[in-house]
């Protein structure tokens, strides 16, 4: 069974897993990427339970791709919560990550 699912902008970018098992919610929580500027839900990575019931969420702010961040990259998730332990995506979650940060850096040139 996947660890979870992600959703951003609307588009489901498939399942995730990682190389560190958990066993409740305690250990993990579900996420909402919650834009400060304009207040939109843009993201979620919705984490499961063994039993494969959602676990409780947890807000994080990050930007979405409409707005600037001197912090992070906008729209991106990799740069705002995923860590090495998540290391099996789908290849739409990749691909998305992927042109989010070439279009970032390329603007940047």
């Amino acid at each position: 069974m996947p660890n979870g699912y992600i959703i951003a902008e609307d588009t489901y970018l498939g399942e995730f897993r990682s190389t560190t098992s958990f066993r409740s919610c305690s250990d993990w929580s579900s996420r909402a990427y919650f834009c400060c500027q304009c207040g939109e839900v843009w993201a979620r990575r919705i984490s499961l339970n063994e039993d494969g019931s959602p676990c409780p969420f947890l807000a994080l702010y990050a930007t979405c791709r409409k707005h600037r961040d001197v912090w992070s990259v906008p729209g991106a998730l990799t740069t705002v919560d995923f860590t090495p332990e998540h290391n099996k995506f789908s290849p739409e979650f990749i691909q998305r990550e992927f042109e989010i940060l070439i279009n970032h850096y390329e603007s940047k040139q």
